[in-house]
């Protein structure tokens, strides 16, 4: 008897299914078409942020290396310049002394 039930309340619920279902299918469709264009808009909003925020840690990575090579090549020119300098005194010195040793 229950089986009797259970097929009377299927075949119930599959009518009202078929009398409901182009109302659902015109609700649905369009609801999925609002919902999907207002979650593409939030997207595209939030990856131009993310993009923009990359741009500026690029932008600052890049400034960051241009100072260090600017700090290097200041170094290297003054360690050139000193050891054109030490050179020079060693060379004065040699001529001083004539190449003698103490």
């Amino acid at each position: 008897m229950n089986e009797n039930k259970f097929v009377i309340w299927l075949k119930a619920t599959g009518h009202k299914i078929k009398e409901n279902i182009v109302p659902i299918v015109v609700y649905i469709i369009p609801g999925v078409i609002i919902g999907g264009s207002v979650t593409a808009l939030h997207d595209s909003r939030r990856i131009t942020k993310l993009e923009q925020r990359l741009g500026a840690h690029i932008k600052t990575g890049n400034e960051n290396v241009d100072a260090l090579n600017k700090f290097a090549e200041e170094t290297n020119k003054q360690i050139e310049e000193l050891t054109r300098q030490n050179n020079i005194l060693m060379e004065k010195a040699l001529q001083q002394t004539e190449g003698k040793a103490s």
